[in-house]
């Protein structure tokens, strides 16, 4: 099967790829084509995280394992995490900048070629967009001032 995914940037300006690839593959293997599709240094480390409806955290998967019987990148296929539309994990690249991408499953289809991206939105900046992370649920229509005009 061929998955077809949507990769954004978490960033102020839209960084976006869509890529196809092998349903079938390991982590290990979207890893390095992110990498690729996105100019990154291949020598960092990087996690796929999968997560809920809300984006909240559940389990890491890191390129390599450290510890026994734990999982990695390079033992978990792409398949066993996304398995419908609109699926999605966090990818989290190099911890000392905290470079993060939502990952989604926009489409599968039959068949599979070869990898390739099929579609970009512009450039990934020099320095990863600061992240600040935070429970609070923000509306992202309107200041609180603004929202108390309202009430």
């Amino acid at each position: 099967m061929k998955f077809c995914l949507r990769i954004t940037l978490e960033s102020k300006e839209d960084v976006v790829r869509e890529i196809e690839i092998n349903s079938d593959i390991v982590l290990s293997d979207l890893h390095h084509f992110i990498i690729e599709v996105f100019g990154l240094d291949n020598k960092e480390l990087a996690s796929f995280y999968t997560v809920d409806n809300e984006l909240e955290l559940i389990e890491e998967i890191p390129l390599f394992s450290f510890e026994e019987h734990t999982p990695s990148m390079e033992n978990i296929k792409l398949n066993s995490l996304l398995t419908e539309k609109m699926d999605k994990l966090l990818y989290v690249f190099d911890y000392m900048k905290m470079w993060r991408f939502l990952v989604e499953l926009i489409d599968v289809e039959k068949g599979f070629i070869e990898k390739k991206c099929t579609f970009q939105i512009g450039e990934i900046p020099n320095e990863a967009p600061e992240i600040i992370f935070s429970n609070e649920k923000e509306n992202d229509f309107c200041s609180e001032e603004e929202e108390d005009e309202f009430y």
